[in-house]
């Protein structure tokens, strides 16, 4: 496809520290690769391919196509994406056994500053319930705020965020079909 994990980890960032956008809005960051002129947005699995070379294969062999990569202006410019699945089961398994990978892997792509990344290992995930949606989370040991999360909010819909208002704004947006078909 053409496109470097560090190209999309730069738009990103860009995306984030450049975004207009008012605040209490969401946005999309496309992902695609020019060939001919001819744009071909990247699915779920080739993103996954990309960006999250760890994601265990029973979790992306459950994804369908079509995912979102955004923006929640909030107090700050908060990155949530949103992933289908056709499998829960497979895809809740795969993201269980992927936590020990997973902010590593994703981490230099929802964080700016590499010492987020560094200190996931001390973190850890826990359960939580947030807007009555079970969730697993990573809190700051020294804050106890979240910082990192994610949430199947249906059996077909998980959402990974970087804050709960995130989250349930995007879950919102989703009950009421706003953001994604």
């Amino acid at each position: 496809l053409g496109l470097k994990k560090e190209d999309v980890i730069r738009r990103i960032n860009n995306e984030r520290k450049n975004s207009d956008a008012v605040v209490g809005s969401v946005t999309k960051i496309l992902f695609y690769s020019t060939q001919n002129n001819i744009k071909h947005y990247l699915t779920a699995k080739e993103y996954a391919s990309i960006i999250l070379p760890s994601t265990p294969s029973s979790l992306t062999r459950t994804l369908e196509d079509s995912f979102v990569f955004g923006l929640h202006i909030y107090q700050q410019n908060e990155l949530y994406m949103i992933l289908k699945t056709n499998y829960y089961q497979n895809a809740f398994a795969g993201m269980l056994s992927w936590e020990k990978d997973m902010l590593f892997d994703i981490g230099k792509v929802f964080f700016e500053t590499p010492i987020a990344v560094e200190n996931f290992g001390l973190y850890g995930f826990k359960d939580a319930v947030i807007a009555n949606m079970d969730s697993r989370v990573v809190r700051d040991p020294n804050t106890r705020k979240i910082i990192f999360l994610y949430s199947f909010i249906n059996k077909e819909t998980l959402v990974i965020a970087t804050n709960e208002n995130t989250l349930r704004e995007i879950a919102e947006r989703l009950r009421t079909a706003k953001l994604l078909k």
